[in-house]
């Protein structure tokens, strides 16, 4: 497998049977899928974008498209400044912050999102994402059991104070 047509930096390459990508500068854009791909060639979690077509020359013209084209996403290009456009997202007014959300809200979200993350990971234990999802399911439990603790130690009417209480309310109580 290789390089199958090349346009400056462009390259249509050939990766098996039914299968080509066109590449920029060695960085994939797009994944092509003839109808001679096997069927478990598009198997699997992938990022690229890829376009399922009938026939080689298909591809080709895919491939033309790209080279021809723009400059693949991620690519800047300089263009005059109008003062039409702002890089500053729009506010709605409608944000939460951290100290709005009392802590068994936040040990809520720890906990089911760093479930859900392990439960992703789970068959892959090199992945980053599984000890931070481990981390996060930790850290949602510590503080539950934090809260817990203080039921038994203060009283539960503490505990509940503790865990339902944003710090803004606390700030403004005290």
């Amino acid at each position: 497998m290789g390089v199958v047509k090349r346009e400056g930096d462009w390259r249509l390459e050939k990766r098996g049977e039914g299968v080509y990508e066109v590449t920029y500068q060695k960085d994939v854009e797009v994944r092509i899928y003839t109808e001679d791909a096997p069927p478990d060639a598009q198997m699997g979690f992938d990022t690229i974008k890829t376009r399922q077509v009938s026939s080689y020359h298909d591809a080709e013209e895919i491939f033309e498209q790209y080279a021809h084209g723009e400059q693949p996403m991620g690519m800047g290009t300089l263009q005059a400044a109008t003062g039409e456009t702002s890089t500053t997202p729009a506010t709605t007014g409608d944000e939460i912050t951290l100290s709005e959300v009392p802590p068994a809200g936040i040990a809520f979200v720890m906990i089911v999102a760093g479930s859900f993350t392990l439960y992703l990971y789970s068959q892959n234990p090199m992945m980053i994402f599984l000890p931070v999802g481990a981390l996060m399911l930790v850290a949602g439990i510590g503080i539950i059991a934090y809260g817990l603790y203080l039921g038994s130690a203060e009283g539960w009417r503490e505990a509940s104070t503790f865990l339902m209480t944003t710090e803004q309310e606390r700030q403004n109580s005290e």
